[in-house]
This record gives C-alpha cells, sequence and structure tokens, in this order.
C-alpha cells in the first residue's frame, strides 16, 4: 500500500510499514481537515487501484480564544480561520456566553452564539486599536461550567 494526504500529488508507505493497515498523519493543527487517499499496489496481474478519498478533521477539547485579531485584514489565521473576526473556538462548548469591554469597562459586545464573533465594531463604529478584555462563561458537553478571561489586541 501506499498513502497520499495531497490529493494524489505523492505517494509515500503508510506509517505502519509497506504492509501496514494504518497512517498516522502528524503536526497538524487543530481545526484542519486532511484528505487521504490509498493506493493499493498492484502484482503480476492484479491492477493497481486507488480509493475513495476519506477526509477527517482534528479536533481538541480545548477552548480557545485569540489573542488579536485584525478587522481590516483579507488574511486567514495559520490554523485556517478567519482573523478578521474574534470568535470562540472549541469543539465541547454547548452554551456560552462572551463579552468584550473596551479599556473604560463599557461592554462592546456580546454573544450567546459560537458562530457570531466580534467584527471590532460597536455601535456601528470601528473601534480603535487597543487591547480588550473579554469574559467567556461556557457549559461543557459534558454539562461543567467553566469561565475565562484575558485580553485580545485590536490591530488596524
Amino acid at each position: 500500500y501506499q498513502v497520499s494526504i495531497n490529493n494524489g500529488v505523492s505517494w509515500t508507505t503508510p506509517s505502519t510499514g509497506a504492509n501496514g493497515l494504518s497512517h498516522t498523519v502528524s503536526g497538524l493543527a487543530p481545526n484542519t481537515s486532511v484528505t487521504i487517499l490509498v493506493m493499493a499496489l498492484g502484482y503480476l496481474a492484479c491492477q493497481t487501484s486507488i480509493s475513495d478519498p476519506t477526509t477527517a478533521k482534528t479536533y481538541t477539547d480545548a477552548v480557545y480564544v485569540p489573542n488579536a485579531f485584525n478587522p481590516g485584514s483579507n488574511m486567514t489565521s495559520v490554523y485556517g480561520t478567519d482573523n478578521r473576526v474574534l470568535r470562540v473556538y472549541g469543539y465541547v462548548i454547548q452554551s456560552m456566553q462572551f463579552m468584550v469591554f473596551n479599556q473604560w469597562g463599557e461592554k462592546v459586545f456580546e454573544s450567546t452564539n459560537q458562530n457570531s464573533g466580534w467584527d471590532g465594531t460597536y455601535k456601528g463604529k470601528g473601534q480603535p486599536s487597543g487591547v480588550y478584555i473579554y469574559l467567556l462563561r461556557f457549559t461543557t458537553t459534558t454539562g461543567e461550567t467553566k469561565e475565562m478571561k484575558g485580553s485580545v489586541s485590536l490591530i488596524r
């Protein structure tokens, strides 16, 4: 067997050896998708065949809030996430309350929807570059209630 994680551009021996039945892909960032193709090498009268692609995504039980974001950017982070909106990341969140405060303690953003993030505006106006404080209260899928506090830099 041989495996490919780049859509068949290149092929390598599985991590468990040429006759191995499993392959480990390491070094992936959280929330990264990888597609694996398997090629059975033909011998004598047998024909070489390639499997249908199988895609999996890395998951972690960690909850993550970035420490910086850039609402004016057209870039994505190294994890493939949109760096223009401040979001809460985590696959174990059942419910949440996410709040962001400015340097005067004024709440400039609040959401209970993990898919909604802060775009760096308040009352329709872009907020200045600076350090903002967040408070995240959430319940995990196992029923645990947790709280995270931290700071985030808005970069313009």
